[in-house]
């Protein structure tokens, strides 16, 4: 039986950039009895949500639970509620003036424009067993007609008190996940087989590519509108669809970079051979081929299945998984049940992928164990949670008391602040945070860079791990150090601007002075942008369009012409703040120009200092690019657009 929640809200602001004009915002106002009305709302977001229960009913309690779990991040993320006559009326005109089912991409574009809607949140319940229930959720666009994230979680339907929290909170992270989330690249996810098999078995395959892919940073393909593209080039082209020729014409069509194809044959009563290859559709050519092996012995509900589809996807898709260890997590646990134990390991796999960890299910293959350990005492529970290396040797282990916490919320404190980023702190309050070694190609961001970062197009090798400051340094510091403040747009928590290199040399050699732990540097061209880009290779750091710059960035089309407080927008990955916009951001490198010298009529050569980041005047969105610079022609030059951050290391 199907049932329809919907909630039809305002859309976002559509963002354009373009180098000699302002940004423009355009307000999608909502349609209401067949008359467009501006209303003071007209610049809210618009989402659709709509649950699916496949073959029972829905009770009336999870109903509203997750309703109003939606509900309250949607309202508190500024989000307008409409009344469901206005979703049911356009349901009504569509079906009436077309034959289209629900789910048909048809019909949900149609809705999108009839409500002023861009996203659907697809949310579908599976009954696994007789309490326990899988809750697939899908974020869709209603203009593109792919998958644009997805997020599964177990849960129990005992609902006493605790479960109903659990999966309170638990809709409420799953909102402000699909709220914030930002998709960049295209996939096609195709499942062949010659076998019949379990629809429910299908869908898990599915679900749980589809999760790891849009985590990063993927968005799917609908399999319709792959079908009719299929249908379209075999009717057309007569191509077979492992033609090289057919993935080309495919990738044109869907606008799609990659394709996995999986491949199911059966090895025995209850085994499975999975047989995956990735697929670059602009070639036509298999990238990866991975063969996993799978038995649904003693997995009634599907939970090894699904984690071992996840481990597999991460080994195609997780881009920041490359060459991190394997990791199999056990629980130990008494008088844990079968919801609290699943939520646990959850946590668990979320929080150890987020941090680069590739989960496996088996044991024997990994390159570390988490053992989790769960005892009672005094009505309490006592966490312990073992590291253990291949050779068998526990050689970390960290204890907390759960108290009255639930534990799979206890487990997720634990693995945040136990493998957290490091960080210091100066005697000023000044945060510094660890950025890890590595190397990346300098000046290369996946699109047509600035001609002048072509010429400094490298392979650069960080060979340390280094502190960089979380903000940019601020009035109210630089104003303890020297007992001065420069700036032209005077703020305490603002950059200090109007600052040369030359005062710069002064603030750092006086802090030097004064602080007996630690000396302060200014980080290098190299450094900066690899900071800046955290792994990346897209043109910003957030990904392939400039469509979000308004939550990452003060530049031209939202300052108002000036500097704004530190740490007022998103930071990057690595928790950095104001990476691009605000102030331009002194390096200690050097660039060799030529110029041409009035006293000698000659050219000659001389050094230039570098700045990195665009700044808060910043129209075209080019200078924001992680890869683009500007030169500072003079030691004693100065701008209300220029301002330093700084590397800190212990003498």
């Amino acid at each position: 039986m199907l049932k329809l929640i919907t909630l039809t809200l305002i859309t976002t602001m559509l963002i354009s950039c373009s180098s000699n004009t302002n940004i423009k915002k355009k307000d999608i106002v909502l349609e209401q009895n067949h008359k467009t009305k501006k209303t003071e709302n007209s610049t809210k977001k618009a989402i659709i949500i709509y649950v699916n229960a496949n073959g029972f009913i829905i009770d009336d309690n999870l109903k509203k639970i997750i309703k109003l779990g939606f509900e309250e991040i949607a309202t508190n993320n500024n989000y307008i509620i409409i009344d469901d006559t206005i979703k049911q009326k356009a349901f009504e005109r569509i079906q009436k003036a077309h034959n289209w089912a629900q789910n048909d991409p048809k019909f949900l574009v149609e809705l999108g424009k009839q409500i002023s809607a861009t996203n659907m949140v697809y949310i579908d319940i599976t009954k696994l067993s007789e309490e326990n229930y899988k809750l697939s959720n899908r974020w869709i666009s209603l203009k593109q007609g792919v998958i644009e994230n997805t997020k599964t979680f177990s849960f129990n339907y005992r609902f006493n008190n605790n479960s109903k929290e659990i999966l309170f909170g638990e809709i409420q992270k799953l909102a402000s996940y699909f709220l914030s989330k930002q998709i960049e690249n295209r996939i096609v996810i195709s499942i062949n087989s010659k076998l019949d098999i379990n629809e429910n078995l299908k869908k898990i395959i599915t679900l749980a590519f589809e999760e790891v892919a849009t985590n990063n940073n993927y968005s799917i393909v609908d399999d319709n509108i792959k079908q009719k593209a299929y249908n379209r080039i075999l009717k057309e082209r007569k191509w077979k669809q492992n033609d090289p020729k057919f993935l080309v014409e495919l990738n044109k069509q869907l606008s799609s970079k990659e394709m996995v194809i999986i491949d199911i044959t059966k090895q025995g009563e209850d085994n499975y051979l999975f047989t995956n290859r990735l697929i670059n559709l602009k070639t036509g050519l298999n990238t990866k081929t991975v063969n996993k092996t799978y038995s649904k012995k003693n997995d009634k509900n599907y939970l090894n299945l699904f984690k071992t589809v996840k481990t597999l996807a991460q080994n195609f898709l997780c881009k920041s998984c490359v060459n991190k260890k394997s990791v199999y997590i056990e629980l130990k646990g008494e008088s844990l049940s079968s919801n609290e134990y699943q939520l646990t390991i959850n946590n668990a796999i979320e929080n150890l992928t987020k941090k680069g960890y590739l989960v496996t299910p088996q044991k024997n293959n990994s390159d570390l164990v988490f053992s989790i350990i769960v005892s009672s005492k005094n009505q309490e529970k006592l966490l312990t949670l073992k590291q253990i290396n291949k050779n068998n040797q526990v050689f970390k282990t960290f204890t907390k008391n759960c108290k009255k916490e639930i534990v799979s919320n206890c487990v997720k404190r634990l693995l945040i602040n136990k493998f957290q980023q490091r960080k210091i702190m100066n005697n000023w309050g000044m945060e510094f945070i660890e950025i890890p070694k590595g190397e990346f190609f300098m000046g290369y961001d996946g699109k047509d860079a600035l001609q002048v970062e072509k010429a400094n197009f490298k392979k650069v090798k960080i060979t340390n791990n280094f502190f960089i400051a979380k903000t940019e340094t601020t009035q109210r510091f630089y104003k303890k150090i020297m007992n001065t403040n420069p700036s032209k747009n005077k703020c305490d928590n603002c950059p200090v601007d109007s600052v040369s290199f030359s005062d710069v040399t002064k603030f750092i050699e006086k802090l030097n002075n004064i602080d007996k732990k630690f000396n302060y540097r200014l980080p290098s061209e190299a450094e900066w942008e690899y900071m800046s880009r955290n792994g990346k290779k897209t043109p910003f750091f957030w990904g392939n369009t400039e469509a979000s710059l308004d939550q990452y960035s003060w530049y031209g089309g939202n300052s108002g012409n000036k500097s704004h407080k530190v740490a007022t927008k998103k930071p990057n990955y690595w928790g950095i703040f104001d990476v691009v916009g605000n102030l331009f951001e002194m390096t200690s490198s050097f660039e060799k120009v030529k110029y041409f010298d009035k006293t000698t009529f000659k050219y000659a050569m001389k050094n230039v200092r570098i700045a990195k980041g665009g700044c808060f005047s910043s129209k075209d969105s080019n200078h924001l690019r992680s890869t683009a610079h500007i030169r500072i022609k003079s030691e004693t030059a100065n701008s209300s657009r220029l301002g330093f951050r700084l590397i800190i290391e212990k003498k």
